[in-house]
């Protein structure tokens, strides 16, 4: 049934493809390879991995690119969407967690940036760029966990995540040259 709904999408040029749950079977990954050709014959390819799990669990992605790039001033803001499973008796009251999984950031360091909901917003001059003059920029990746929130805090097992890199490059330097009269 993936196989004839990913059939479909491309016999009839869809922009999504739209399948119900059941056509996945329970605690099975799959691993697919989409590709996009433009009418002047560009072409894009991403590789996404789904896993239907045999359990309810949330879904989470985070909107926007996959890579930011941005300057050290910069305010970043990196908004994730929850949605809950939609199996029954499934619970609807989502949790957040954001991580930094790579670039030396320890959240801790600052506690203004709130990393329990569904968006993270890190003021500027946080994130760095490369201070060894040996790369362009300095790559900060950051996951965020969604999770059903319960009484007995989140399970492990039932969280799902989303990992997005963010590229911090220097500030632009202008000089200002005047001449006296």
């Amino acid at each position: 049934l993936v196989r004839e709904a990913l059939r479909t999408a491309t016999e009839f040029n869809m922009g999504t493809l739209e399948m119900p749950s059941d056509y996945m079977e329970a605690a099975t990954t799959y691993k697919m390879l989409f590709s996009v050709t433009s009418r002047w014959g560009l072409t894009t390819v991403k590789e996404v991995m789904l896993t239907k799990l045999n359990f309810p669990a949330p879904m989470v992605s985070i909107n926007g690119p996959a890579q930011i790039n941005r300057r050290r001033p910069d305010r970043i803001t990196l908004e994730a969407v929850g949605i809950p499973s939609a199996c029954a008796n499934a619970s609807n009251n989502l949790g957040y967690r954001w991580i930094a999984t790579s670039g030396n950031l320890n959240f801790a360091d600052f506690p203004d940036i709130i990393t329990s909901a569904s968006t993270l917003a890190i003021p500027p001059f946080v994130l760095e760029p490369d201070l060894t003059n040996a790369n362009e920029f300095h790559v900060y990746n950051f996951t965020v966990e969604c999770f059903v929130n319960t009484v007995q805090g989140n399970v492990p097992e039932r969280t799902a995540s989303a990992t997005v890199t963010v590229r911090i490059y220097r500030s632009d330097v202008y000089v200002v040259y005047r001449t006296v009269p």
